[in-house]
């Protein structure tokens, strides 16, 4: 399957599946996932697994469906991003999620800290906070890539976004240059998007706007 074919049957799948489940707001962060690996340069199959990164435990679609239509690549990544189920316990389910990413190489990790750092963007501009809890895996998750990557703006912007949260990633210096650190985490995230396909970001950004447009008017049928 050719490059875009594979991002857009990614998204058809997902909008399809998040339209069932009547969640278009996690379609909508799949999104935003996609696009910040897209602006980050990575391939089709690393942009088509940030499409489908929650879809298994969003919606009931199987790793096997996955592997049937997008092949094992994207399957295996996805797997690797999909906590374990029959693991009762937040925190443990949390830890085991951490350990497969960190085991599943670095496609996977790619997308975890798009993941992450597209949570953090949304709760900045919602002006909330995340709980407690999740401010706690998003640091031991940060803790955990910075061992294995380095020279990631996403991984910079991540730990910035989190030093502001009051989470400061162990070796990481409080610093009073929060701010600074923060725009010029940003500012590598934007740099890296030279070599990104302007099929590809159309395609994402097409849909992205498909589902704002979408959720604008759920909002206001509400009101």
């Amino acid at each position: 399957m050719a490059q875009v074919g594979l991002v857009e049957d990614a998204i058809a799948f997902v909008l399809s599946a998040y339209e069932r489940a009547g969640d278009l707001e996690s379609a909508d962060h799949s999104l935003e996932v996609a696009t910040l690996l897209a602006e980050a340069g990575a391939g089709s199959t690393v942009v088509t697994a940030g499409v489908l990164h929650d879809v298994v435990e969003d919606s009931g679609t199987s790793i096997h469906e996955l592997r049937d239509r997008f092949g094992s690549e994207v399957a295996d990544i996805v797997s690797a991003l999909t906590e374990d189920p029959g693991i009762r316990d937040p925190a443990e389910r949390k830890r085991s999620l951490r350990e497969s990413v960190a085991g599943a190489g670095p496609a996977a990790q790619e997308v975890f800290i798009a993941d992450k750092l597209a949570r953090l963007r949304a709760a900045n501009r919602e002006g909330a906070t995340p709980e407690p809890a999740k401010l706690d895996h998003y640091g031991r998750s940060w803790r955990m890539l910075a061992a294995s990557i380095e020279g990631s703006g996403y991984l910079d912007e991540v730990g910035a976004r989190l030093d502001e949260l009051g989470v400061v990633p162990v070796g990481r210096a409080t610093t009073s240059k929060r701010g600074e650190r923060l725009r010029d985490a940003a500012h590598a995230s934007r740099a890296a998007s030279a070599g990104l396909s302007e099929e590809s970001r159309a395609v994402i950004a097409q849909a992205r706007q498909a589902v704002a447009h979408a959720l604008r008017r759920r909002r206001e049928r509400q009101r």
